[in-house]
């Protein structure tokens, strides 16, 4: 019969996940630029909506990542390795964090540092048994989930979802945290009812 075998359909997927590039630069003997395709397992440079990155065992003294003169942007994060991995820019643009629609993932093994600020375009979610301390703060009008631990200068999302693996301690006293959007709304309108009910009394 003629047309289209059903079989070939059903095992083609119209939304082929991106494959996760690993970063092998950043020790003494190699570039720290994330800008270098060298540095990367791909030979190519991760940058867009929907990349995956992996910081893994290589190398095993503490990598450093330096994105230098522009921002990038990646779907999903996965800290692997237990050594320490640092993102920066010296000159201090963003990482952004764009899953295409869908929930960004930063994925904590060992204790690692993003020292630039992170945009969020996207709900992220940050888990693992690791700690992320995200110097720069994080910030977006989208939901932000701890299951983990995390250290943060200031921590700006539409709502903030916390829960504690093991010990962890998910966001420390030091943090500053502030509600953007709709969230901002309903906490202000809370504040007004209960300082209200308290001046009635």
């Amino acid at each position: 019969m003629g047309g289209t075998d059903p079989w070939i359909i059903a095992q083609t997927n119209p939304n082929p996940q991106p494959p996760t590039i690993s970063w092998k630069g950043g020790n003494d003997d190699t570039s720290t630029a994330w800008g270098v395709g060298n540095n990367w397992s791909t030979g190519y440079v991760p940058d867009g909506p929907g990349a995956n990155v992996q910081f893994g065992s290589q190398p095993a003294n503490c990598p450093i990542v330096d994105m230098v003169t522009v921002g990038r942007t990646v779907g999903n994060i996965t800290f692997s390795a237990t050594t320490c991995t640092t993102i920066q820019s010296t000159y201090g643009f963003a990482l952004t964090l764009d899953n295409n629609g869908s929930i960004s993932i930063i994925d904590v093994a060992g204790s690692h540092t993003i020292l630039t600020s992170v945009n969020i375009n996207n709900d992220v979610k940050i888990s693992g048994l690791g700690t992320l301390s995200l110097s720069g703060g994080i910030s977006g009008n989208h939901a932000l989930t701890v299951h983990g631990s995390i250290n943060a200068s200031s921590i700006q999302v539409d709502s903030l979802n916390i829960g504690v693996m093991g010990v962890a301690q998910a966001v420390p006293e030091s943090s500053t945290f502030a509600l953007l959007g709709m969230a901002a709304i309903c906490m202000a309108v809370y504040a007004w009812r209960r300082r209200k009910r308290t001046l009635d009394t």
